[in-house]
C-alpha cells in the first residue's frame, strides 16, 4: 500500500488488489454535523454532484459508467461523504475522469436542484414513516448532544429552504484537498500522475471544521407511540470511542460475541430460544470522532420488558466469558473481515475511514490486534462502556 499527499493536500491511498475490478473512492471529511442551520445540505450536495458537471450531463455520467458494466454510488453520515466507482481495471481512466469531474466541477443545474429536493423530501417522509428506520433517528436524536444528533437527510423545513447559492458555498468550503481522501483499491497503470492531474483544481484549504464535543453517556428513554403498528421497535445505544482508540478491538470482539449472525448471544437468547422477536441485531460503528454501540430488536409490545432484561443480562455476562468464547469471536472476526474486504469497494471504504482517523497503519495488523485481545480486555471494555447509562429509543405500538 502506498500513501501519498498530493500538492493540494489530498491524501491518496493506492492499495493493490488481485482480481479484474478496481474501486476508486473519494471521501470528503464533511457530513451532517457540519451542516449548521442548513440541516441536510451535505446529503443534498451528495445528490447534486451526480446531476451534471460543466461538461457532462447526469445522463452522460450514468451511461458512461453503466455501459462498461460498472456501478457508482455515494453515502453521507454525520462526519463524511464518500463517492465511489467500481469498474474493470482496464477502464480506470474513465472512472478517474468521471469521479474527478463530479467532485471538482459540479454544475448545480437549477432544474435538477428542484428535482432532487422533491426526491429528498420523499426520502425524509419514507424514513419517518418506516419505524425500522425511524428508531435510529430517534436514538441518534437523544444519544448525542453535539450536532451529530441531527438526521443526515435534514428536516423538511431546512431542505425546502436550501438554495443553489447555499450548495455552491458548501461545496467551496468543504470540498478541498486537505479535506479529501482518495483511495484506489486495485491495480491501474499510471494512477498517481493521472489522479494528481485530474484532482489538481481543488483548493488546498477550506473552512475550518468544528470538533464534535460530546457529553458522557447518561440514561435516557425516548418513546414514540404510533397507531397501526404490528409490533414495537427498540434501539438501545451508547456513545463509544472513535476508530483510533485502543479500545476498538475489545469492542469489536464484544460485538462478535453478542451479534454474529444467528449464533450471537443476543440473537440466540431473544429469538432462537424464546421467539420474542424476529429482527435482532448488534452494531458497533466507530467513526472519526466518536463511535456507537447499539442493539435493535423488533417485537410485540408486551415483550419489551423481557427483551430489555435479556439485553442487559448479556452485557453483564461479558464480564465472565470463557477462553473458548473469546477464541470463537476472534476466529469469526478474522474470517468475516478477510472475506468482506476481498470486495474492492468495501476495502476502499474501510481504508478511507482509517485515513481520516490517522490510523492507516492499522489496515493490515488489524487481525493480529484482534487476536491479542484478552479476557481481561473484554471485561474492562464491557464495564467501561456497556453500563446502565444507555439511551433507549422505542417506537411503540399504541
Amino acid at each position: 500500500m502506498q500513501v501519498t499527499h498530493l500538492p493540494n493536500g489530498i491524501t491518496l491511498v493506492l492499495a493493490p488488489c488481485p482480481g479484474d475490478s478496481l474501486t476508486l473512492l473519494a471521501s470528503v471529511h464533511v457530513g451532517s454535523a457540519d451542516d449548521g442551520v442548513h440541516y441536510g445540505i451535505s446529503h443534498f450536495l451528495e445528490h447534486m454532484v451526480f446531476e451534471g458537471t460543466r461538461k457532462r450531463s447526469s445522463q452522460e455520467i450514468s451511461n458512461t459508467i453503466e455501459r462498461l458494466g460498472g456501478y457508482f454510488n455515494a453515502a453521507t453520515d454525520s462526519e463524511r461523504t464518500f463517492y465511489y466507482i467500481k469498474i474493470l481495471k482496464k477502464h480506470f481512466a474513465v472512472a478517474a475522469g468521471i469521479l474527478s469531474d463530479i467532485i471538482c466541477h459540479p454544475a448545480f443545474p437549477p432544474k435538477m436542484i428542484e428535482k432532487e429536493r422533491k426526491i429528498i423530501l420523499s426520502e425524509i417522509d419514507m424514513v419517518n414513516d418506516e419505524p425500522r428506520h425511524y428508531q435510529w433517528i430517534l436514538l441518534q436524536k437523544h444519544l448525542f448532544t453535539s450536532a451529530a444528533r441531527h438526521p443526515t437527510y435534514g428536516t423538511r423545513e431546512a431542505v425546502s429552504r436550501i438554495s443553489r447559492e447555499d450548495l455552491i458555498a458548501h461545496h467551496q468550503n468543504y470540498y478541498t484537498g486537505s479535506n479529501l481522501v482518495l483511495v484506489l483499491a486495485g491495480d491501474a497503470h499510471g494512477a498517481l500522475p493521472a489522479l494528481t492531474r485530474l484532482f489538481s483544481s481543488l483548493p488546498k484549504r477550506g473552512m475550518r471544521r468544528q470538533p464534535l464535543l460530546e457529553s458522557p453517556n447518561a440514561f435516557q428513554k425516548a418513546v414514540e407511540r404510533r397507531k397501526q403498528l404490528s409490533q414495537s421497535y427498540l434501539a438501545l445505544g451508547y456513545k463509544t470511542p472513535p476508530r483510533n482508540s485502543a479500545d476498538i478491538y475489545a469492542l469489536d470482539v464484544i460485538h462478535a460475541i453478542l451479534g454474529r449472525g444467528q449464533s450471537g448471544r443476543l440473537f440466540s437468547e431473544i429469538r432462537g430460544k424464546r421467539g420474542l422477536g424476529y429482527d435482532v441485531a448488534v452494531h458497533h460503528e466507530p467513526g472519526i470522532s466518536h463511535g456507537v454501540f447499539a442493539v435493535n430488536v423488533g417485537m410485540d409490545n408486551s415483550n419489551i420488558p423481557r427483551v430489555l432484561s435479556l439485553i442487559t443480562k448479556e452485557f453483564s455476562r461479558l464480564r465472565r466469558i470463557t477462553k473458548d468464547e473469546l477464541q470463537d469471536a476472534q476466529t469469526f472476526i478474522e474470517g468475516n473481515f478477510l472475506i468482506e474486504h476481498e470486495d474492492t469497494q468495501k476495502w476502499a471504504t474501510h481504508l478511507s475511514l482509517l485515513a481520516h482517523c490517522g490510523v492507516l497503519e492499522d489496515a493490515r495488523p488489524y487481525i493480529a490486534k484482534i487476536k491479542h485481545v484478552s479476557l481481561q480486555d473484554v471485561k474492562k471494555a464491557a464495564e467501561r462502556y456497556l453500563t446502565p447509562q444507555y439511551t433507549l429509543a422505542i417506537v411503540q405500538q399504541d
